[in-house]
C-alpha cells in the first residue's frame, strides 16, 4: 500500500513589478509590494528595516499590530558583467527553497516571508529573499568580541543537526550562524543541498576554516570536531574513515584562501586610497 503524503496548504503567490514572488508565514500581498518598492528605490543589495502591521484579523494572532524586522536580501545583474555571471538572481530562489527545507526539518532558521525572482529576459533580471532579521550576533562577530570555545561548540552542533536532517548548508562559515539566548539561527542559504559525505565534509572544512581564520587553535578545533561527532544523533550521517584529516586538509586550506583574499582586498584599497590622493597630501589616517 502506497505511503499517505501530507496535504500541504497551497502558498500564495503575487505577480508584481516583473517578479512572481512566493508569500510565506501570513506575509500578505499589501507588504511584499510594499518591500519590492523600498528594495527597488534603495541603493545596496542588503536592505534592513522596520515594517509596521496593520490590526487585520486576516493576519496569524499575535503578529497583528506589531512591525516585523526585515531583512531583504536583493541579487540584480550588472550591465558589465560575462553571461556566465549573470543568474545570481536563481540563488535567491534557491535560498528561500532552503529556508522552506531547513524549517520543515525543524531547524532553528530566520523566518522566510517571500522570495522569488523577475523574468531573465529583463536586462537586469533580479530575485529578493525577505526573511526576519534575527536580534542576535553572528559567531564570527562573537568570537571577535571575546574568543571562547563554547561559540565553536554551538556551531559544530549545529552544524550535526543540520547533517542529522540530511542537509547541507553550502556556505557553514561561522558568520552564517547567528547565536541568540538558547538557540543558534542559521542564515544565508543559498548554496544549500541535501546530504551526501563529500558535502557533508565541505561543511565542516568550511566551518573550521572560518574558525582557524578567526584565531580558533588547535585544542579548539580538536574540540569543535569532537562536539560534531558526538551531536550526530543519525548513524548514517557519520562521515567515513579518515575524515578528520581530510576536513582539516581542506580546512586549511580554505584558510589560506581567506588570508590571501583579506591581503588582495587591503591592497585594492590601499591603491584606491592612494588615487584618490592629490599629489603633495597625504593620506588620512586609516587610508591607504
Amino acid at each position: 500500500m502506497a505511503p499517505v503524503l501530507p496535504v500541504l496548504a497551497a502558498r500564495e503567490r503575487l505577480a508584481y513589478r516583473g517578479f512572481d514572488l512566493r508569500l510565506e508565514n501570513g506575509f500578505t500581498a499589501d507588504e511584499v509590494r510594499a518591500v519590492v518598492d523600498r528594495v527597488l528605490t534603495t541603493g545596496g543589495d542588503r536592505v534592513s528595516f522596520l515594517m509596521p502591521r496593520p490590526g487585520s484579523p486576516e493576519l496569524p494572532k499575535g503578529t497583528r499590530g506589531r512591525p516585523l524586522r526585515l531583512f531583504v536580501k536583493a541579487e540584480f545583474r550588472r550591465p558589465n558583467q560575462p553571461l556566465s555571471k549573470r543568474l545570481n538572481a536563481a540563488r535567491a530562489v534557491a535560498e528561500g527553497r532552503g529556508y522552506r527545507a531547513f524549517a520543515a526539518a525543524g531547524l532553528a532558521v530566520a523566518k522566510l516571508f517571500a522570495f522569488g525572482e523577475q523574468s531573465r529576459l529583463r536586462p537586469r533580471a533580479g530575485a529578493i529573499v525577505v526573511t526576519e532579521k534575527i536580534r542576535g550576533r553572528d559567531a564570527a562577530r562573537t568570537w571577535k568580541r571575546a574568543p571562547h570555545v563554547d561559540i565553536g561548540l554551538r556551531v559544530a552542533r549545529t552544524l550535526a543537526a543540520i547533517h542529522a536532517a540530511d542537509l547541507v548548508h553550502g556556505d557553514s562559515v561561522m558568520r552564517n550562524f547567528v547565536l541568540v539566548p538558547g538557540a543558534e539561527h542559521v542564515i544565508d542559504l543559498p548554496a544549500w543541498g541535501r546530504w551526501s559525505a563529500v558535502r557533508a565534509e565541505r561543511d565542516v572544512a568550511l566551518f573550521i576554516g572560518s574558525a582557524m581564520k578567526l584565531g580558533a587553535d588547535s585544542s579548539h578545533v580538536l574540540r569543535f570536531l569532537d562536539a560534531y561527532d558526538d551531536h550526530l544523533s543519525r548513524p548514517a550521517a557519520r562521515l567515513g574513515a579518515g575524515w578528520r584529516a581530510r576536513v582539516m586538509e581542506a580546512a586549511n586550506a580554505y584558510r589560506i584562501y581567506l588570508v590571501d583574499r583579506d591581503a588582495t582586498r587591503a591592497e585594492r584599497r590601499a591603491k584606491k586610497g592612494a588615487a584618490l590622493t592629490r599629489p603633495g597630501e597625504r593620506a588620512a589616517p586609516g587610508k591607504g
